[in-house]
């Protein structure tokens, strides 16, 4: 596990804010320890790496002592603009005494960033990619960690295979990680929901439950799960589609295997719910068929939970887990 610091702006609407945020909790998500600085860096020594929001003016001062008193090997410069992220890595090189590697990340544009009033945000798919390739980058120069997180163009000849895996599978370590970002993001807060710890992770073990992912080129690139609810109904949990594959599918072919593997294990109805602040799953479920328990002319935060139920059609075929 590695130590790092985040400088930027105190304003929780600064746009930069909430690429300190993503990145934040990705890292913890991926094991490591964050420590949030504005004013104070007196304890930045023992960072292993910098984080530091491009040309915030009234901190430059305090990132360029930062990097001059920590012994950290890499510093990733975020923002909103090419120029201002280019000029503050110029400045940091400069006074860079032990030679700790810059890294610049690509930009990402206020437009790219829905944000909510309690601090909670949405990123457009573009930025979410971006910033976690950033943040692998990252750490590839601290912990000299290489994290694949290619293969996953669309003209990427390799077939798509469907697998049934347990709970503690390795093609569920990106999904799992990926979504306890996603969701501590939108909800801006640390729950059972958003830590995923709301069920026990043996819920989805076979003969009652179990997950599928959706795997090309060894990368998994969405995925869910199931859960017996009771004796007839299962409960979709869990679903997620990687950010650069967004919008091709991958979604309704993850809802279509979960809907026949609760039909092998012998139930007849799904119940699933999602949030307000995930208008793309709520998309989904309808055009997948599911029936709303909301009315869909409120609006999202009213109505709070977002529930779903569909009976199965009854299949003659046995789908074995592949």
């Amino acid at each position: 596990m590695s130590t790092f610091t985040t400088l930027g702006p105190a304003a929780a609407t600064h746009p930069s804010t909430a690429q300190l945020t993503y990145i934040t909790r990705r890292l913890q998500a991926l094991g490591h320890r964050v420590r949030a600085a504005h004013a104070d860096v007196s304890d930045v020594d023992i960072s292993d790496g910098l984080i530091v929001a491009a040309l915030a003016r009234s901190l430059m001062v305090n990132a360029v002592d930062a990097l001059r008193s920590s012994h950290a090997r890499a510093v990733l410069i975020v923002g909103g603009h090419d120029k201002d992220i280019a000029e503050t890595a110029r400045r940091l090189q400069a006074s860079s005494e032990r030679r700790s590697v810059i890294l610049t990340a690509n930009p990402v544009a206020a437009q790219q960033i829905l944000p909510f009033n309690d601090g909670g945000f949405v990123l457009a798919s573009a930025a979410a990619t971006s910033l976690r390739n950033d943040v692998e980058r990252l750490l590839a120069h601290v912990t000299g960690e290489q994290r694949s997180t290619g293969g996953t163009k669309a003209q990427d000849p390799a077939p798509i295979v469907a697998r049934r895996v347990s709970y503690d599978a390795p093609e569920l370590a990106e999904l799992l990680a990926d979504l306890r970002v996603e969701y501590a993001t939108r909800y801006a807060r640390d729950t059972a929901n958003t830590t995923l710890t709301e069920v026990p992770p043996t819920d989805f073990v076979q003969p009652h439950g179990t997950f599928v992912v959706l795997v090309r080129s060894g990368r998994t690139l969405a995925g869910g799960a199931i859960r017996r609810l009771d004796a007839s109904t299962a409960e979709i949990k869990r679903v997620w589609t990687t950010s650069e594959v967004r919008r091709q599918g991958f979604g309704r072919r993850v809802i279509d295997e979960l809907e026949l593997a609760a039909s092998d294990l012998g139930y007849t109805r799904i119940f699933l719910s999602t949030g307000p602040r995930q208008p793309e799953a709520r998309a989904l479920y309808l055009a997948a068929g599911y029936s709303p328990g909301f009315d869909l002319d409120a609006a999202p935060e009213a109505i709070g939970r977002h529930v779903f139920t569909k009976t199965l059609r009854q299949t003659s075929s046995a789908h074995g887990a592949a």
